[in-house]
């Protein structure tokens, strides 16, 4: 669950209704398709990762979800989702919190807690900091022992 002024945002891990659900005034509406995953707010926004991908198994007639598909941080815009940034393959992030210069998420497929840092760039709508290099892009990193080992690039 995530809430802004606009309203309050909950979602679940549902293979039937995999969107998020927003509730305003006594309104809901549906943002986004076919999203399993994990919501969080932050200054305001609302923003998504996804945890599973559902599929359609034709010659079963059957659908499914997988884990071991890439993983984006979403950001909610209207009724639909933008993509932000890819992020580490297969983590499984089952939960998240945004904070200023990094996402703590926690691991289901990692059984662990870990730390994604923002590499610095001028042009996020995330965190706001002045650099001395113009056309910088912004990267979310994985932060091991106060080390960069993986960056991946914003979309």
């Amino acid at each position: 669950m995530a809430v802004n002024e606009e309203g309050i945002y909950v979602t679940g891990m549902s293979l039937k209704e995999a969107v998020i659900d927003k509730y305003s005034n006594g309104d809901e509406e549906e943002i986004g398709a076919n999203f399993i995953g994990s919501i969080a707010s932050y200054q305001s926004e609302i923003y998504g990762i996804n945890s599973m991908v559902r599929f359609y198994d034709k010659k079963n007639d059957s659908f499914g979800a997988v884990t071991t598909a890439p993983e984006w941080l979403l950001s909610v815009s209207g009724n639909k989702l933008k993509k932000v940034s890819e992020l580490p393959y297969g983590f499984g992030i089952t939960d998240f919190l945004i904070e200023e210069k990094k996402i703590i998420c926690i691991s289901g497929s990692g059984a662990s807690v870990y730390s994604l840092v923002y590499a610095m760039n001028m042009y996020s709508s995330l965190v706001k900091e002045e650099r001395r290099r113009a056309n910088q892009s912004r990267d979310l990193c994985l932060e091991i022992s106060g080390f960069n080992e993986k960056c991946y690039q914003r979309q």
